[in-house]
């Protein structure tokens, strides 16, 4: 290879010559073609914005609730009814229908990625320094309280009673989602708010599942979970960076859950909190070790004769060099967070969105305490607590968030769906019931949905340019 003076390159320090030459030819999802130009790529970028789940959620629970109001409804019914088993030997370990798995193993990838943003966030991110966290987490238990009393003060000794944990939750997606609509009117203090409010309520979500809606308890299971978490917790030690054996214990650890009669998704949460922050090798050395292991690679491809092997054995190095050169954690969101927002969460709304309104024995307090805690509870204790506690600790709202965006943010809460719907099927054994909460969430939600977009183009003003001078 010579550049066209005809000298030949100098081999200079932590360079690395082509493997490859020939690098004219470009992928299809990459080329200039009508469908990945117009098509593919726009559909890739809209994918990785916050409103792409959100919008899936919405098409998956209009494509239930429809279905199932037609027709066809039991052909809806019966899919989400089909026995999930799975044996080993003459003993039955699992037994779910189609629905409960989706719900119990697909929201542990959920709670999985829950966890690692959790993490993050007090470590490195809006909860890392306490008086940072204070304001939106008092927020976040007045968005949790308010709620719940709504609710219960219209079901106080009735048939739902248990049910006053449906309306306490916030759907992160969503919320989000419907900030990402309002676009610039919305400023960043406000986002930054509105996303440790929500990691506060994820915990209270997360506390409130694990210590209320236990159906069955055998402690002697829990052994099995200890195990896991603390064979989980020496090889983090021995820097394991394979994310296999954490798969394997987490399989344990969520099957020793349900054994235990405890909600096995939240197992997802403690996995999550023990993924790494920090890769194993540092960043400064990446550029002078990925030269060293490319160029080694080149000179076993052009050593005479070509030694194949050795070549295959020094990219195989720096493929695992590059892999490791990213913390575990954030391998876990990149690896996760599309098909959990773009496929667990919308197949999670498309088996429990589907309410059939033809003989449905609506309970009217379930369904109204669960829309007056999801549509007036959230923003009215979200903003009472707020409010009740600025003045005597002299707390001030974050960077130029305003309080008509405070309004916005609990408005925007509302939308419990997901963790909502989740709850409702824990909280009750009668269909009915699961029934008539779940049309709450769904009527709830949507309401407070369409009450934040509208109060944000409104009431919220977009931030004015400063002029230079």
């Amino acid at each position: 290879m010579s550049d066209p003076t005809g000298r030949k390159p100098r081999n200079i320090p932590g360079s690395v010559r082509p493997l490859a030459p020939n690098l004219t030819r470009v992928a299809w999802r990459e080329s200039d073609r009508f469908i990945p130009r117009r098509i593919v790529r726009p559909l890739l970028s809209f994918m990785r914005t916050d409103r792409a789940p959100a919008a899936a959620m919405t098409v998956a629970a209009v494509v239930a609730f429809v279905w199932a109001n037609t027709p066809w409804h039991a052909a809806y019914f019966a899919l989400w009814t089909t026995p999930v088993l799975l044996h080993i030997g003459t003993h039955v370990t699992i037994d779910l229908t189609l629905r409960s798995a989706v719900n119990d193993a697909g929201m542990a990838l959920f709670f999985l990625l829950i966890g690692v943003e959790l993490k993050t966030e007090i470590a490195r991110g809006h909860l890392r320094r306490p008086r940072d966290a204070l304001l939106p987490a008092v927020g976040a238990i007045g968005g949790m309280v308010v709620p719940a009393l709504c609710y219960f003060a219209l079901n106080t000794g009735g048939a739902g009673e248990r049910g006053w944990g449906v309306p306490m939750a916030t759907d992160v997606a969503f919320a989000l989602g419907i900030v990402a609509l309002l676009g610039a009117r919305i400023s960043r203090p406000a986002r930054a708010f509105l996303l440790a409010l929500a990691i506060v309520d994820d915990i209270g979500g997360i506390l409130i599942i694990a210590l209320f809606y236990t159906k069955h308890f055998h402690a002697l299971w829990l052994i099995g979970l200890a195990a896991a978490i603390v064979v989980a917790i020496v090889l983090r030690q021995a820097d394991v960076q394979s994310l296999v054996p954490y798969i394997a214990l987490g399989a344990l650890a969520w099957l020793s859950l349900d054994e235990a009669g405890v909600e096995p998704a939240i197992v997802g949460v403690v996995f999550g909190m023990l993924a790494p922050l920090d890769p194993l090798h540092s960043p400064g050395d990446f550029r002078t070790t990925v030269a060293a292991l490319a160029n080694r690679a080149d000179r076993m491809v052009h050593s005479d004769p070509p030694r194949a092997e050795d070549a295959a054995f020094a990219l195989v190095s720096l493929d695992n060099f590059v892999t490791q050169s990213t913390a575990p954690s954030r391998r876990l969101e990149l690896r996760l967070s599309l098909w959990v927002n773009l496929a667990i969460l919308p197949l999670f709304a498309l088996a429990n969105a589907g309410v059939r309104l033809a003989g449905l024995a609506l309970d009217r307090r379930i369904f109204l305490g669960v829309v007056l805690g999801l549509v007036a509870g959230k923003v009215a204790g979200i903003v009472s607590f707020t409010s009740g506690v600025r003045k005597p600790l002299r707390w001030h709202l974050p960077g130029s968030m305003t309080n008509r965006e405070l309004v916005g943010v609990g408005t925007s809460a509302g939308v419990g769906f997901s963790v909502s719907l989740f709850i409702a099927f824990l909280a009750f054994d009668q269909q009915s019931l699961v029934a008539s909460a779940s049309l709450g969430v769904l009527t709830g939600s949507a309401i407070s949905g369409l009450a934040s977009i509208a109060f944000g183009a409104l009431f919220v003003r977009r931030p004015r340019a400063v002029s230079p001078g």
